[in-house]
């Protein structure tokens, strides 16, 4: 009997996300992936090896966010004339088949379909017991066939035709077929039109998929079927239907009231250097209403593996999603990067197009009058940003001091501003505000920043490197600014320093994306009547309103809905959460939008993208070591 070599991987990937229990356990004294995987624990360990590999998968974003219209890499408005663009974000020339990132995405999307494929075939093998009953284990086939399903959907997205593998590997493979999109996104929908009958409407732990997640997999997959020229006629109203089906079942609620958008993204905030309350108190609430599937992380003590989650900071496979977004500003008292800000990367970035989405003045058409290339536009609004409490429940704008900071300190750094000067002994305390930055349309006047004892950087100097920016006395002050603007809070987590630790959950599918994917099936499918009503939902919510059946200003008409106006919503609601690349591509919008809002992309030094870049290009370190890479076709422009 073979011995499959994959084994070492899915044990290896056990071993790596465990934290207690059975995964604890050395499996290999139990024989071969045929004889302990066909058994009910051995199916268990398998199915967690299928949901710890959601961990890997979307630890690298950048080919699922960054060269789009709300995201990019670069937080600077500063572009010189003779700017040269090669990166990602604008379609240069280090996007081609030697990109490492393409690479390591193509590797982890297969590792984690090889531990799928494993668990399904071996798994079929399994004979319940007292353990396991025949309707858990086909709930743990159904688990399994969803991941799977989930990741030959990014692979289809990103790549197009791609090899189709739904068997273990067995041995070293040397020869390679694409096979069409066409085909695999046809199985999968059949597959998961099979598996979700065996789905538990409750989960039996927080984090395990259920029926909701496969209906909102399932829409979403009709969704990105009904735009290809492969559509079947029944794609979007089965789109609608699937997503009705959640909103329907009562499973999940939208929070609600003021500050409900912003309680979805609650995680133990206000316990670090704040002795003066000045940051209000947050408790933890990522288990709400809301989520239907959430990956799971863990605060790095022992815990249940869907309880908190299942990893250790040794791995480091914790959340990132604090790390990549989240940025800090050298200001005076935000030195030595305190635990309340986030050590950050800023690989991705918000484009100044995501802020000016936010403002609201009647007008929805805000994507049709948008130029990235006027690069004030966005902060030269006379709308309101308070009425969308999206919009402050997405970014912070208060930063506080992490620790006590005299002026000596700040005159060694060149970090102090007029008014420390005046007052040579003035300490930036513990708890203080150290920057404040106003919402646009709000700037400070010149005489409210002098009263100020902090740093207040209003909209138009958002995004510009080392600037003047006006300070107390009417003097100006030129500091690295690190492009400040609003900072993304959704993913924060206080008393986080490095990158990989971080233990919050990652939310894959929520109500909120719910609603919006069945307003763009009734869209396409003309049932104006229906994709009004769940937009409005959304954006009743969006108000603050309690009751989401009464209209509120921010309703729209029928004539503001086109699929612009959908993609614009899905910004304001699921900014840092949903895979835009892949929302922008399966849409058809990818190249216009981005090429219009994204300021390094639409450069008239870059303008790469075209229709070619609707596929990633196949990484070269897999088809070279093929025997018939001579056959293996590129994608069209590489």
């Amino acid at each position: 009997m073979k011995h499959y070599k994959f084994i070492a991987l899915l044990i290896s990937a056990c071993m790596a996300f465990s934290c207690t229990g059975m995964l604890d356990e050395d499996p290999t004294h139990r024989g071969t992936a045929e004889t302990f995987y066909s058994t009910p624990d051995g199916l268990n360990a398998a199915v967690i090896a299928c949901y710890s590999s959601l961990r890997l998968v979307h630890k690298d974003k950048t080919l699922y966010m960054t060269g789009t219209d709300i995201i990019s890499n670069s937080a600077s408005r500063v572009i010189s004339t003779n700017s040269v663009f090669t990166s990602v974000n604008e379609y240069g020339q280090d996007l081609d088949a030697n990109n490492k990132v393409v690479y390591t995405m193509w590797q982890n999307l297969y590792k984690g379909i090889n531990i799928c494929n494993l668990t399904l075939i071996n798994g079929q093998k399994t004979v319940p017991d007292e353990t396991m009953s025949e309707q858990l284990k086909q709930t743990r086939l159904a688990e399994a066939t969803f991941i799977r399903s989930l990741y030959y959907y990014y692979l289809v997205q990103q790549f197009g035709d791609v090899p189709y593998m739904i068997e273990p590997v067995s041995e070293v493979i040397t020869t390679a077929e694409r096979t069409p999109e066409e085909t695999i996104m046809n199985d999968i929908i059949e597959k998961m039109e099979e598996s979700i009958k065996s789905l538990p409407e409750n989960p039996e732990a927080w984090g395990r998929i259920t029926k909701g997640a496969g209906l909102t997999l399932l829409s979403k997959l009709y969704l990105a079927r009904g735009y290809k020229t492969y559509k079947h006629k029944d794609d979007f109203s089965k789109a609608a239907q699937y997503a009705d089906e959640v909103i329907n079942s009562q499973k999940y609620a939208l929070l609600t009231g003021p500050d409900g958008f912003e309680k979805l993204f609650w995680y133990n905030r206000g316990s670090y250097n704040n002795p003066k309350g000045i940051i209000p108190v947050q408790t933890n609430n990522e288990k709400n209403s809301e989520i239907i599937l959430s990956i799971q992380f863990h605060d790095q003590q022992n815990g249940s593996i869907f309880d908190e989650s299942i990893g250790t900071a040794k791995t480091n496979y914790g959340n990132n999603s604090h790390y990549i977004f989240r940025g800090y500003s050298s200001f005076p008292g935000m030195d030595d990067r305190p635990l309340h800000i986030n050590y950050h990367l800023g690989s991705l970035c918000e484009t100044p197009f995501i802020y000016y989405l936010y403002g609201y003045d009647g007008n929805m058409s805000r994507y049709k009058e948008y130029n990235a290339q006027k690069t004030d536009q966005a902060f030269d609004f006379k709308g309101s940003y308070t009425l969308d409490k999206r919009f402050d429940g997405t970014f912070d704008r208060l930063f506080i001091t992490a620790a006590n900071v005299n002026a000596s300190k700040l005159q060694k750094a060149g970090r102090i501003t007029a008014l420390n000067r005046k007052t040579a002994s003035y300490t930036i305390s513990a708890g203080d505000t150290c920057l404040f930055i106003p919402r646009p349309g709000e700037r400070w006047p010149q005489d409210k920043i002098d009263a100020s004892r902090y740093t207040v950087v209003n909209d138009n100097y958002w995004y510009y490197g080392k600037v003047d920016i006006p300070i107390a006395g009417g003097n100006t002050e030129t500091t690295d600014a690190l492009a400040v603007r609003p900072f993304i809070k959704k993913f924060m987590e206080e008393g986080f320093y490095y990158e990989f630790t971080g233990s919050r959950d990652m939310f894959m599918f929520r109500l909120g994306e719910v609603y919006l994917l069945a307003a763009e099936a009734y869209l396409q499918s003309n049932n104006l009547t229906k994709a009004l009503e769940r937009v409005n939902t959304i954006r009743r919510r969006a108000s603050g309103a309690r009751d989401l059946t009464i209209p509120s200003e921010l309703d729209v008409t029928s004539n503001d809905l086109d699929i612009d106006f959908i993609l614009d919503e899905r910004a304001r609601e699921l900014f840092g959460e949903e895979l835009r690349w892949l929302e922008l591509k399966r849409t058809g919008k990818l190249v216009e939008r981005t090429l219009r809002c994204n300021m390094q992309a639409g450069h008239e030094n870059a303008k790469y993208l075209n229709e070619n870049h609707n596929l990633r290009p196949l990484p070269y370190q897999w088809f070279i070591r093929l025997s018939n890479h001579d056959e293996i076709k590129q994608n069209p422009g590489y």
